[in-house]
């Protein structure tokens, strides 16, 4: 039987519990009441420790600053 988790907030929190459950075979569901539609300048800090976490996660940085919305 499948373990489903509902995520409430698609920040930086969210995203990677909901990645981290995937990982173990979870079906996630991430729910945020805001469509960041208007969003600008929006920029968050992350410290070292939370860096390693996304490392863990394989997220790249350099990736990252080259990505460009479609």
């Amino acid at each position: 039987m499948t373990l489903k988790v509902g995520i409430i907030g698609a920040g930086i929190g969210g995203l990677s519990a909901a990645i981290a459950l995937r990982r173990t075979g979870a079906q996630v569901e991430v729910f945020e009441r805001s469509n960041f539609k208007d969003e600008i300048g929006a920029a968050i800090t992350i410290t070292p420790n939370g860096m390693r976490v996304l490392h863990h996660f394989g997220f790249d940085p350099k990736t990252a600053r080259n990505f460009t919305e479609e």
